[in-house]
């Protein structure tokens, strides 16, 4: 491998990791520069596109305005390892080489080749201070490192790049999005004088936003551009110990924020959670015309898996003074938090009351999320219809 005589380093990093529940994260960060840097950001766009795989399609578009002119080695680091041993970690957790796709990089117009090295290649060569020194060999050192070497010219140039990559699969999300801003700070003008972010899931995707960018907790100024709802949770809406959070589904279009002189003191976060239902908001808020919570879910539906517990006996009991119609309503419950698009009309009218519920054509249900529920409730309507 080629020695580095680089005087500046750009850095993106996507970060896997797993926890005890063994959570899986990815995440892609932003063009960072590794020493001081006479650059600064004149206009990022970043464009977030889901895939029916899973994988979200990343496009950035930087233009930079530099004070000089130079060959630069430009690169991204994968994955930062939280546990100094990416050659060890475990199959799937995002530090495998499918993790990433398509990675591409066009530097004034002329596309460049990448190059794969190890981290370690630029410990000690006088990138780092000692601080990050440190800190980049805790995380970093056995991590791959992508670069490519660029020819800057003095004034404007850009770095546009793509690439996919698998989003987090946790026990309560089918999808977690993650992409860092706040290394901005980093650059010379410490700001981005143009930003955009434009964020396009698939159709009748419920997913959510971060609520703000900023430690003064101002909110975000989210548009959808197409049709679709969006519902802002202030914590005046939520129960105690929820953060503020932003909803989305689109029937068609994409969300976007646009800002002048973005300086972000939070990142971008966004999950796509496994069933619609969204915990966390207080039962008696309705906003746009929409519900988010059902006591007759809280209280009883939800306790039905719990038979042979205090709360779960106590809601099977329940069951018998219900009606017929609610009844199904508990029994349907399951299907329709996954978007099932329901024939009876008075069901389908029922759950489009709720913010959550979108009927979708194509949804898969695992059978361990409604068996016990609906052999409950069925024996009940049976006996009844007797």
């Amino acid at each position: 491998m080629k020695k580095l005589v680089s005087i500046i380093i750009f850095l993106i990093t996507c970060i896997f990791s797993f926890g005890n529940d063994w959570e899986f994260m990815s995440q892609g960060e932003h063009l960072i520069p590794l020493q001081i840097s006479d650059m600064t950001i004149k206009k990022e766009k970043i464009e977030f596109n889901l895939r029916d795989d899973g994988f979200m399609d990343v496009s950035v578009n930087f233009v930079f305005d530099s004070s000089s002119a130079g060959t630069r080695t430009i690169g991204f680091i994968t994955p930062p390892d939280e546990y100094n041993d990416a050659d060890n970690a475990p199959s799937g957790t995002g530090y495998d080489s499918a993790s990433i796709e398509n990675f591409k990089t066009v530097v004034n117009g002329q596309e460049v080749k990448i190059r794969i090295g190890k981290m370690n290649e630029f410990l000690n060569k006088g990138f780092f201070t000692p601080e990050e020194e440190k800190e980049y060999k805790n995380k970093y050192s056995r991590a791959s490192v992508y670069y490519f070497k660029a020819d800057l010219k003095k004034g404007e140039n850009t770095i546009n790049h793509s690439y996919s990559y698998r989003g987090a699969i946790s026990t309560y999300n089918r999808g977690e999005y993650r992409y860092v801003l706040t290394t901005i700070s980093k650059w010379k003008n410490k700001k981005v004088d143009d930003f955009e972010i434009i964020i396009n899931m698939k159709k009748n995707e419920l997913f959510s936003l971060p609520y703000t960018f900023w430690n003064d907790g101002k909110p975000i100024k989210w548009e959808i551009v197409g049709d679709g709802d969006i519902v802002f949770l202030d914590k005046s809406k939520l129960e105690k110990g929820y953060s503020e959070i932003v909803y989305a589904k689109l029937k068609n279009g994409y969300v976007r924020y646009k800002s002048k002189n973005f300086a972000p003191d939070k990142d971008f976060y966004s999950h796509i959670p496994m069933d619609r239902y969204i915990l966390g908001v207080k039962s008696d808020i309705k906003i746009n015309g929409y519900k988010f919570r059902d006591p007759l879910e809280d209280e009883i539906g939800s306790n039905l898996t719990l038979k042979g517990w205090p709360a779960g006996d106590k809601a099977i009991k329940e069951l018998d003074k219900l009606s017929t119609f609610q009844l199904e309503v508990l029994r349907n419950y399951p299907f329709a938090k996954f978007g099932y698009d329901f024939s009876k009309k008075d069901l389908k009218n029922y759950f489009s009351q709720f913010f959550w519920y979108e009927p979708n054509k194509q949804v898969y249900i695992p059978e361990y999320i409604y068996e016990n529920r609906v052999k409950i409730i069925d024996e009940i309507l049976k006996k009844r219809k007797k």
